[in-house]
């Protein structure tokens, strides 16, 4: 999915810094309970966006659901979801909510979800937050100012507050495993230092890749402020049978600059839903060509997992066609 940047601008310069200074300019793989149980709250209410590539995967949604039928558990998140999901789909401001987790990127959940409900019950300002929390604090308080929007902003973290603590704190130390973490690091780690020109090139010195079960495809790229290079996070789906493919979509997620170069606003679609369909679709050619010209013997791989993540049958051309004009845009931005 698209950058932060395309969801909302406001108050960048407030905390980067802050957020960048507490980070190594590295690229460390992380698992984070908080994203887990953001994004899987966000999956359980169906919460979407313009592209065509799933923000979730609906099997985990499936697998947690099966493990609450076995312990016959039913949490808040579970009775206010249908509701709760209506009422986020119905206004497009919501969608900052995908970004949550990559803004608290080092907060833990109870730190997390208070600062947000605090934002939902109109609590104090920037300054009134720890400094894990006042990025995130302060943009969710610039994109969703309405009181309406408040309410169910509070809905939804007193139903996660609930799920976390009888629901999701025990089964996520079940579900997330050693073996998968290392299998994406033993991946992402050769990609890295092969993919190195580019990352100085587009300013992506360091960050987190931050992976989830409970991410879909298309994943999250937050990119801070302009003039740090170390403070990036990408958040990508961990899936449980093929983890190593967590790398390959992060491979894709850190083309969006690149993307942005090539097809600037004015070249892309009037229509949202299919600019974003075709900013989607370059980034997983860029990460192609990119592969191609740094780690040839892994594109083969790649094609492989983005065929997996999209569950096509055919050809990776056909599953991922783009206009010729942004082939050759994108080959012209990436001759550097």
């Amino acid at each position: 999915m698209a950058s932060c940047r395309n969801i909302i601008t406001v108050a960048l310069a407030i905390t980067c810094a802050a957020i960048a200074r507490a980070q190594t300019p590295a690229w460390p793989v992380v698992s984070s309970a908080g994203a887990d149980l953001w994004f899987h709250g966000v999956a359980t209410v169906a919460l979407g966006g313009p592209g065509r590539l799933p923000l979730s995967d609906s099997a985990d949604v499936s697998r947690v659901r099966s493990a609450k039928a076995t312990l016959g558990v039913r949490t808040a998140l579970d009775s206010a979801a249908p509701s709760l999901g209506a009422a986020l789909r119905a206004d497009p401001a919501f969608e900052v909510l995908h970004f949550v987790p990559p803004y608290f990127s080092r907060s833990n959940p109870a730190a997390m979800l208070a600062a947000v409900r605090r934002v939902a019950d109109g609590g104090a300002g920037p300054s009134g937050f720890g400094v894990d929390e006042r990025f995130g604090a302060t943009v969710l308080s610039a994109a969703l100012p309405t009181a309406g929007q408040r309410r169910v902003l509070r809905d939804l973290v007193v139903a996660l507050q609930d799920e976390w603590t009888r629901f999701y704190r025990g089964y996520r130390m079940n579900a997330i495993r050693p073996e998968a973490l290392a299998e994406a690091l033993n991946t992402w780690g050769p990609l890295v230092g092969a993919l190195r020109p580019y990352l100085v090139w587009a300013g992506l010195d360091g960050g987190q890749l931050m992976v989830s079960p409970a991410l879909g495809p298309d994943g999250r790229f937050f990119e801070g402020a302009p003039d740090l290079r170390d403070d990036n996070v990408v958040a990508v789906w961990l899936p449980p049978d093929h983890p190593a493919d967590a790398a390959y979509f992060a491979v894709r997620e850190l083309c969006y600059p690149a993307v942005r170069r090539a097809l600037p606003e004015g070249a892309m679609p009037a229509d949202r839903a299919d600019a974003e369909n075709l900013s989607g679709r370059a980034a997983v050619w860029c990460g192609e060509m990119l592969l191609r010209r740094f780690a040839s013997d892994r594109v083969a791989a790649y094609r492989e997992a983005w065929m997996r993540a999209v569950g096509e049958r055919g050809t990776f051309e056909d599953a991922f066609a783009v206009p010729a004009e942004v082939t050759r845009a994108l080959e012209r931005t990436l001759h550097f």
